[in-house]
């Protein structure tokens, strides 16, 4: 289930990759994949693309393809197809039974969930296998004990599947070896590298205890000092590690472990293999293996692309991960993580952050850099960088994390991220343990990083300032060291309650001196020595007190009464006022009148202090509207000065009066632009007539259609002392206009030209959007031969999605007609020929159909009319279930049938055998119409070897196209080697011979292409079987005039099929071809050939459009020696893509 479940995630991050639909689409439908499954009901999550109509069928099939998937198995009937195959059926039902299928890589897989594993408790290279701990696409792990050494150790044995992918196995080997010579306390050994008993295997350090993720999980974000420690330790170890040329490719909190017996953290997984497709034929993408999250974009794009910067922007990560308590990149599910990893959608860590030093964050920020260039190097340089981040005074407790709502997104989208919820802060606790490092490797002495107790090495006093820094830097003092030592292993001395996250922090009481009597009070409890000098003294202190307390109070009430009355009455009056008025601007003066005589009049009562509060707020108030009547009446100014030129220098001094009285105040910026516009205006205004005419003369050429006088009219510009004040702006809006009214133009043209297009008059259509180019503007003359490409394409496009409803149409009808409705299955060819398209480019093929479902009808039912013909005569007949029967045939229908004095049996009981000699009877026996109707009856019935055998050799127009359709049929069931000769990964399945090859990518395109510059040719390495089908796309490049495909015939010799640019030729050198049809080849335009030898006969598809058969044996040249498959360059170069190769025995 798991295995399922990665490999549907796996397929939805590839078709986000290769660009076939958008995250946003993809991750709906997961939802609606995960919506199903609640309800019982399975569905894959291609399928539901394909019904949403973000994916066609192809584009499924390419995605399966790139996963690795070979075969498409039906569980119910046990029938079993080939993927490669376009003629293979539904991708998702049996074309038997209707059953749901699945696809899987190799058919050893189907037989997986039966195995056992036959290792557990074997012994392989001195080492016993306990049990079972893991497994990724390319080994399998097992916990094994060592008695020689007396330890447990780890078993990483490579898969069978792959133990004779030579390369991978040498790269395998190769990888673990070099990362055994890395040797640092951070990174788990490797003690063995080999094959045993035909296994090939990694023998390597067991580490028990928990990964980071899990620590993180159950003890929260540990202290910002410990997590750059940490990560500290593990980027020491990858600095040698770089140092050698490894490379690890998945550093992730789930590789990173902390050992039970030592509390450091390891970082596992230096020198294996990740996947196949680092050295096989599987995808390249690197999404498919690893976590979005930690992984490095341009390792998503192009997994073997991952350099040293890949290994620091997922060390970054990883800090980030535990300074904040999630990843740097978010999402709902894998898909949306996905595209905001590749988007760079990210907040920056001080943006959600309170509480770290900035050279922390810019530490991080520069490591999480989209583009590698803008990265540390490597590992060492990041060393470097965190060892200097570590002399810094680092907090020592996590610090408060702020909601991603109020940061922005990281360069160089600046956009806000969504509101997120925080994750709530737990305690970080470990137990105190000591950190012991690992003494450096014999050979690796001068790599290891210095530790606490080595002498630094001097400075040289000549140094310059930079690399004195840098010196400092890289070696530590003991007691810096130390001190770093001591913070990975030491737990924070006290805990500290965690903060949520939008929680309001109290503001500190200032504090209020007491009275005597409350100062006596404390003293008393403070200090009880000082009053209980005795029994006495303590009763004369109390009467002290008592004295000193009360004392006076009396007559000051008394005194002061009615003032306070008075003062409390003209309190409630003014506080009446304020709340009735405070929204009323009008009335603030009065507020701030009446407020200042009450502190005037009572500046001692209790309510002065508030009363003052309220006049420094209306004071604030009143000045707002003093400044906002002042902004508003300068305002109407301002806006009467835009169509009354008079009040132009009025409104001017306005503004600038306005600024700078009010400086501080925001609308001084907007009044100083404002002005700024207003002197533009004014400079502006001398210079309308000029333009005003100018545009007068352009709109009248522009009537006429006479864009390039337009242009150079406006070209001229104006007066100088009018361009030197740049009022240019204006000439660019006429410009533009003129532009845009040549686009207008343009534009219909493209209508005409489409319409033109969708008439299939495609040669009208070009004409007409060549003459656009008389326009004289040469911006249009790209755009012109643009569209003109876009036109063909558009036809090819056709072409692809026709030849797909072809393929679909032809798979259905076989598929009713096997079932015996060939109503149904003509009634679907029918169809199709109602479009003029697919009637003229592949109408051949489904009238053939049509003849083949025609003949196997008649064949069907011509026993039947054979034996109504012999009723009365006497015959003899022995039933499926061998019961004889004999006499005279005294009666038939289309149920039964009786012979002599027997019961009557059902047509049903006529054996096989006996209802074809019947039918052949019926039909002529040998003739054309005869063997038609009997080879196609077998075809769609799947006996495909012996419809063959009856129409081989048959000198028939009809028969020997039935023939090879029979030969393709045949060749696709015993297809023995599938290759991807070239997927957009590398060329080393080539030989170029003069001819120069580079891996690219082309815009527009989702996937990179091969580039053959020079003339030349390009074979394949390994020479083809007996049949073979070569499919690929091509694109001239402007000014080659032809190409040709290396097509070999025998041991010795091949052919040559040429096709040429511009017209429309076809051939194949050295030998006369008995059927070809006209083709025009256009440069950058792609074409689809398929190529196929079966049978001794050669067949040429371009667009899925039979154009070439060659029915004779070609005649060779005595030069013709070269039997390799392959591609001859023209001189100014091609380019090739979706290069797969079937071939069979």
């Amino acid at each position: 289930m798991m295995k399922e479940s990665r490999s549907e995630e796996q397929f939805g991050q590839l078709v986000v990759i290769l660009g076939f639909a958008s995250p946003v689409i993809v991750s709906e439908c997961i939802k609606v994949q995960k919506a199903l499954s609640e309800k019982g009901e399975k569905k894959p999550l291609g399928q539901i693309l394909v019904e949403k109509g973000a994916l066609s069928v192809e584009q499924v099939r390419q995605v399966l393809l790139r996963q690795g998937m070979t075969l498409i198995f039906c569980k119910s009937c046990k029938s079993k197809f080939n993927l490669a195959d376009p003629y293979s059926g539904d991708l998702f039902k049996c074309r038997i039974c209707g059953a749901p299928v699945v696809v899987v890589e190799t058919p050893e897989e189907l037989e997986e969930e039966k195995k056992t594993d036959l290792l557990t408790g074997t012994t392989l290279a001195g080492c016993r296998l306990d049990e079972q701990i893991g497994e990724d696409s390319v080994t399998r792990s097992y916990k094994a004990w060592q008695p020689a050494q007396q330890r447990d150790v780890v078993m990483r044995i490579l898969k069978e599947e792959f133990s004779k992918d030579k390369d991978l196995i040498k790269l395998f080997l190769k990888e673990a070896a070099t990362a055994s010579k890395v040797h640092h306390s951070s990174l788990p050994p490797i003690y063995d590298v080999g094959q045993a008993e035909g296994y090939f295997y990694i023998c390597h350090a067991y580490v028990e205890g928990e990964t980071l993720r899990q620590l993180m999980e159950r003890e929260g974000r540990p202290p910002v000092r410990r997590a750059v420690a940490n990560i500290l330790h593990i980027t020491s170890g990858m600095a040698l590690a770089h140092k050698s040329g490894v490379i690890h490719k998945d550093i992730r909190p789930g590789n990173i472990i902390y050992s039970q017996k030592k509390n450091r953290p390891l970082l596992n997984g230096l020198g294996f293999i990740k996947r196949p497709s680092e050295c096989s034929k599987f995808g390249e993408s690197g999404v498919l293996f690893n976590p979005p999250g930690f992984m490095a974009p341009e390792q998503m794009k192009a997994y073997s692309s991952a350099d040293a910067r890949s290994d620091v922007f997922s060390l970054c990560a990883v800090l980030f991960y535990m300074l904040v308590g999630e990843p740097p990149f978010k999402g709902d599910d894998p898909i949306e993580v996905l595209a905001a990893n590749l988007e760079g959608r990210r907040p920056r860590i001080g943006d959600i952050t309170d509480g770290l030093p900035k050279e922390l964050c810019d530490l991080i920020d520069k490591g999480l850099s989209r583009h590698p260039d803008q990265r540390y190097a490597d590992a060492e340089e990041l060393r470097l960088a965190l060892e200097r981040v570590m002399q810094l005074p680092l907090p020592s407790q996590s610090v408060k994390v702020l909601p991603r709502s109020h940061a922005m997104e990281s360069i160089p989208d600046e956009l806000a991220v969504e509101e997120e919820k925080e994750p709530e802060e737990k305690e970080y606790k470990l137990e105190d343990r000591e950190l012991e490092l690992m003494p450096p490797h014999p050979q690796h002495q001068e790599e290891e990083l210095r530790l606490a107790d080595e002498e630094p090495k001097p400075v040289p006093k000549k140094d310059s300032p930079t690399k004195q820094m840098e010196s400092q830097s890289a070696a530590l003092s003991e007691e810096e060291k130390a001190r770093i030592i001591e913070e990975i292993e030491k737990p924070p001395e006290k805990p500290l309650s965690p903060v949520k996250t939008g929680e309001p922090i109290e503001p500190e009481t200032p504090e209020v001196p007491a009275s005597p009597l409350a100062q006596i009070r404390k003293i008393a409890k403070e200090k009880p020595a000082v009053l209980v000098l005795s029994s006495v003294g303590f009763i004369l202190l109390i009467i002290i007190i008592l004295v000193v307390a009360f004392s006076g109070s009396e007559p000051i009430e008394k005194e002061g009464g009615n003032k306070k009355s008075e003062s409390e009455l003209a309190f409630r009056d003014l506080e009446s006022f304020v709340n009735t008025n405070k929204d009323t601007p009008e009335r603030y003066e009065e507020i701030l009148n009446r407020c200042k005589e009450y502190v005037k009049q009572y500046p001692a009562s209790e309510s002065a202090r508030k009363v003052g509060y309220w006049i420094t707020e209306y004071e604030k108030k009143n000045k707002e509207e003093h400044i906002r009547k002042e902004w508003d009446a300068i305002s109407e100014l301002v806006k009467s000065a835009e169509t009354d030129a008079s009040k132009i220098e009025e409104a001017i001094k306005g503004l600038e009066e306005f600024a700078r009285n009010n400086q501080q105040h925001p609308l001084s910026s907007e009044a100083k632009k404002a002005a700024e516009n207003l002197t533009q205006k004014r400079l502006n205004i001398k210079a309308e007539n000029f333009l005003t005419e100018l545009h007068q003369r352009v709109k009248e050429l522009i009537s006429n259609k006479k864009y390039a006088e337009a242009l150079a009219l406006v070209e001229r510009g104006m007066p100088p002392e009018f361009e030197q004040r740049k009022y240019g702006s204006r000439l660019r809006e006429i410009r533009d206009e003129t532009i845009t009214d040549a686009e207008k133009s343009f534009e219909q043209i493209k209508i005409r030209a489409k319409e033109l297009t969708k008439e299939w008059k495609i040669d009208e259509a070009i004409k007409e959007l060549s003459s656009a180019e008389s326009f004289g503007i040469k911006s249009l003359t790209q755009s012109v031969q643009k569209e003109i490409t876009a036109i063909r394409d558009e036809v090819a496009r056709k072409l692809w999605l026709r030849r797909l409803l072809v393929q679909s149409a032809l798979q259905e009808a076989y598929t009713k007609a096997s079932e015996g409705d060939y109503a149904g299955a003509e009634a679907v060819i029918t169809e199709s020929l109602k479009d003029n398209i697919i009637k003229e480019n592949f109408g051949p093929s489904l009238e053939n159909m049509i003849t083949y479902i025609d003949a196997a009808r008649k064949f069907s039912t011509a026993h039947i009319d054979y034996l109504k013909k012999q009723v009365g005569s006497k015959m003899e007949l022995r039933t499926e279930k061998g019961i004889l029967l004999e006499g005279e045939l005294k009666k038939i229908d289309d149920n039964e049938l009786q012979i002599g004095e027997n019961p009557p049996i059902p047509l049903s009981d006529i054996p096989y055998d006996k209802k074809c000699e019947f039918a052949r009877l019926a039909l002529g026996g040998s003739t054309t119409e005869a063997i038609m109707a009997e080879a196609s009856f077998k075809y769609f019935r799947g006996e495909v070897a012996d419809a063959y055998a009856l129409v081989a050799d048959k000198k028939d127009d009809k028969l020997i196209a039935f023939s090879r359709v029979l030969l393709l049929a045949q060749f696709m069931d015993r297809v023995t080697r599938n290759r991807i000769i070239f997927n957009g990964i590398d060329t080393k399945f080539f030989k170029p011979t003069n001819s120069k090859l580079t891996v690219k990518e082309l815009e527009g395109e989702p996937e990179k292409v091969l580039l053959c510059e020079k003339e030349g040719v390009v074979s394949f390495k390994e020479a083809v079987l007996k049949d073979y089908i070569l499919r690929f796309s091509f694109r001239l490049l402007k000014g080659a005039a032809v190409f040709g495909i290396k097509l070999p015939y025998d041991s010795k010799n091949s052919v040559t099929l040429e096709l040429y640019i511009g017209e429309t030729a076809l051939k194949i050198k050295e030998a006369d071809a008995a059927k070809s049809a006209k083709v025009l080849i256009h440069p950058e335009v792609w074409y689809e050939v398929e190529a196929r030898f079966i049978g001794g006969t050669y067949t040429v598809l371009i667009d899925g459009k039979t154009v070439l058969e060659v029915t004779q044996r070609p005649l060779f040249t005595e030069a013709d020696k070269e039997s390799l498959l392959g591609f001859v360059v023209p001189h100014e170069g091609c380019i090739l893509k979706n290069i797969q190769l079937l071939e069979a025995q």
